[in-house]
């Protein structure tokens, strides 16, 4: 093997060295955001569930019940974070990523009789690497895409949430609360779908 060919075949595997470990690194810090969205909606459901027992103890056990759409809207927040937390924790359970050589090279490489070339060891480290290096990107792609449901669900159960408690408050009455409620599904509906597609990406090409 010459100079030159063994200098690019090191240089090779250096970046896909380098390129593994920074897929490593991207995937723990998505299982970290799910981490932590799984915390928050952990707080959210207490505190809403929290509010309701202060109400209801408030009022000696009899809450006037609230119209249809404030149901619906109320019903709707809840099921989304539950599928926020659902999807996060999915995310952060099917992280499972390959990290440089397997077993087998090592244990051939410690047998006292074993005699390899050096080409012949570089090359089947990159391609070990670039076995790997496709396996990681199925799961980045894949931990980005429930990620991104996960955040989606989050800010919609969030939303229809906030809307219910305002015309709850507010004692909108029931046809102005399907009104309110309606373009509120509209737009949840567009921003989800906006957000889904990854149309707000600059760049095609994921990792």
């Amino acid at each position: 093997m010459s100079s030159g060919t063994e200098e690019s075949l090191e240089d090779a595997v250096d970046r896909f060295e380098r390129t593994l470990n920074h897929q490593i690194q991207i995937i723990n810090e998505i299982d970290k955001k799910a981490e932590h969205v799984t915390r928050l909606i952990g707080l959210l459901v207490g505190a809403i569930l929290s509010v309701l027992a202060v109400a209801f103890r408030i009022n000696n056990g009899q809450v006037s019940p609230p119209n249809l759409p404030i149901w619906v809207a109320f019903s709707a927040g809840v099921f989304l974070l539950i599928s926020s937390m659902t999807f996060s924790i999915i995310t952060y359970l099917s992280s499972r990523f390959k990290i440089g050589l397997h077993y087998q090279p090592a244990q051939l490489l410690n047998q006292s009789d074993y005699d390899v070339k050096k080409e012949k060891h570089i090359r089947r480290v990159i391609g070990t690497y670039g076995h790997n290096l496709k396996k990681n990107k199925r799961v980045i792609e894949v931990n980005s895409s429930r990620f991104r449901y996960s955040l989606v669900s989050l800010l919609d159960g969030i939303t229809f949430m906030s809307i219910s408690g305002i015309l709850f408050i507010g004692s909108v009455s029931t046809c102005w609360s399907w009104v309110a409620l309606c373009v509120l599904a509209l737009i949840a509906f567009f921003l989800s779908w906006y957000i889904l597609t990854g149309n707000y990406l600059t760049l095609d090409d994921r990792i």
